[in-house]
Formats: structure tokens, C-alpha cells, sequence
């Protein structure tokens, strides 16, 4: 039995500590039984509910097996856990039955891609132009970005099941999004269509305008420099993706592109994204078209 120490703050900055004690540099599990323990995390990140989402799937997937200790509601990021539904999708029921869904979270969902797309237009996004008070028009574009990281999911990841969970911060008007997957990797899926030394400047090529390892149809390939696009120089927020050994940022108002090699593997491809709501487009009166597919 291994047993892991969920760091306290668990974001993407101590995300890969648990990362690389879990998996080698290939992916597998480093024990046939792993033991998360929750004891003082003090603080979970929006993207540390799919992070360790992705970790457990990939562990089981590998054939380990996964259980937790230390879980105490005393504890807020156990209790922001709780009340986002992890306990009850890992662990077969919350932890308490005071857990409850907070008003700004939207509870963290597996889906595949052909469930994706009835789950943002029917559900998520409806949701979340009522919490900013927006028309949903004014978050068309924004919905098209996160429509095809899940048809990224499908083209590329062996799974073919993404994670995402979604936080709103009323007090600060910002959004954060968590997309992630336990498939092959950015990485992997580039190398097949252009040569690249390392993971990082697999990214920064995954990232350039009309770029696609697939042969394009309709309107594929506008892929991730449209989401870097929408969200950062249009949205002045900011995108992180990880995937494999690479690392990559796009923040508005920094020039040039961020990131490097990483120590620890990610499993997959982790996309995060945070969007000012006073940065949202207008809606538009006669009614915005979204990119088809």
C-alpha cells in the first residue's frame, strides 16, 4: 500500500507532487494500491476536482486500486469536495449529509463527447448566463471553445471521456473552467503530424492558428489558438494546458508564449481557463450564430 498525502492547497502548482508520486513517467500506477489521504487540505483549486478525477481514473484504468483516508468535513477543501459530488462519484456517497451544492458551483461531470454537446447546450450554459446575469448569446463563443475541447476528446484521447467542473466567483466576476482527460496527450497526437524536440514545443505547435493533426473537416482546426483567442485577447483572461511533459500559459497582457518541460507526467491533457465577466461579448440583438460543426 502507497500511501499519498493530497497536498494542502491543491491547485496547479502543487498538483504535480501528487502527480509524480502516483504515476512514473510512463503513465503507470507506481503501486497496485494507493491510498489518497485528505487530511488538512485546506483549499481545492477548480481544476483540482478534474485533476483528481483524472488521477483515479487513470489509476484504475491501469489496474490499481484507489482509496481514501483523512477525509474530515472540519477540513474546506474536503468540504468544497463534498459538497462538488467527488465523495459520491468515487466513494459511492458524500461524506456527510449536510453536503451540498454551493449556488456558484457547477458539480463536476464525466462525459463523453456526444454527451457533451445536449450538456451545454441544455444545461451548462443556460446555467451559467443565469448565475452572470448575461443573455446566453453572450457566451456563444465561449461555449464553442469548450464544444471542441470535448471533440478534441474524441479525435484524440483513447477514453474518450472528458472531465469539467466549473466554479463562479460572484465577488471578483470571474469564471473558472476545468477540462481534462486521461487519454494519450497533446503531445503524442502532434508528433504525428509535425516533429517536436519535447512536450512543451508539442504545445506551442498544438497552439498555432489552424493547426490539426487530423485532416480538417467543416470547421476543424480553428481548435485551441480559437480558445486562446476567445478567452485571453478577447476575454483578457487567461488559458493553462497541460499535457504530458509540457506545460503551457497564455495570460492577457503578457507577451510571448509561457511554459516549459515538467518533472511529473501529466496524464492526458488538463485545459484551464479563468473569463472576467466584464470582458464577455455583448449579445447580439438579432441573434449570434455559434461555429457549427
Amino acid at each position: 500500500m502507497l500511501e499519498l498525502q493530497v497536498p494542502k492547497r491543491f491547485d496547479l502548482q502543487s498538483m504535480h507532487t501528487l502527480l509524480g508520486q502516483a504515476l512514473d513517467l510512463q503513465g503507470d500506477p507506481r503501486a497496485a494500491k494507493i491510498c489518497l489521504n485528505f487530511s488538512g487540505v485546506s483549499f481545492v483549486e477548480t481544476t483540482g476536482v478534474t485533476v483528481l478525477s483524472n488521477l483515479i481514473e487513470r489509476l484504475q484504468k491501469r489496474g490499481a486500486t484507489v482509496t481514501f483516508t483523512g477525509c474530515d468535513r472540519k477540513d474546506q477543501g474536503v468540504k468544497y469536495l463534498d459538497d462538488s459530488g467527488f465523495f459520491e462519484e468515487y466513494w459511492g456517497s458524500g461524506l456527510s449529509q449536510s453536503a451540498k451544492l454551493r449556488s456558484t458551483t457547477y458539480p463536476f461531470r464525466k462525459l463523453t463527447c456526444e454527451q457533451s454537446h445536449h450538456f451545454l447546450d441544455g444545461d451548462l450554459f443556460p446555467w451559467l448566463a443565469n448565475k452572470l446575469g448575461v443573455h446566453v448569446s453572450s457566451l456563444y463563443a465561449l461555449k464553442t471553445c469548450v464544444r471542441e475541447i470535448f471533440n478534441n476528446i474524441q479525435d484524440h484521447s483513447t477514453e474518450q471521456i472528458g472531465c469539467m467542473h466549473l466554479q463562479v466567483y460572484p465577488t471578483v466576476d470571474k469564471v473558472m473552467i476545468a477540462i481534462s482527460d486521461f487519454g494519450v496527450g497533446i503531445p503524442t497526437e502532434v508528433r504525428k503530424a509535425s516533429a517536436a524536440p519535447d512536450d512543451f514545443e508539442a504545445l506551442k505547435i498544438a497552439t498555432t492558428p489552424g493547426f490539426s493533426s487530423k485532416p480538417k473537416t467543416k470547421n476543424r482546426g480553428i481548435g485551441l489558438n480559437y480558445l486562446i483567442d476567445t478567452v485571453v485577447h478577447q476575454s483578457r483572461g487567461f488559458v493553462q494546458i497541460y499535457s504530458g511533459l509540457g506545460k503551457i500559459s497564455f495570460n492577457y497582457g503578457e507577451a510571448g508564449t509561457k511554459g516549459g518541460t515538467t518533472l511529473s507526467l501529466y496524464p492526458g491533457t488538463l485545459v484551464s481557463m479563468m473569463i472576467p465577466k466584464e470582458n464577455l461579448p455583448e449579445p447580439d440583438e438579432e441573434g449570434s450564430e455559434e461555429v457549427s460543426w
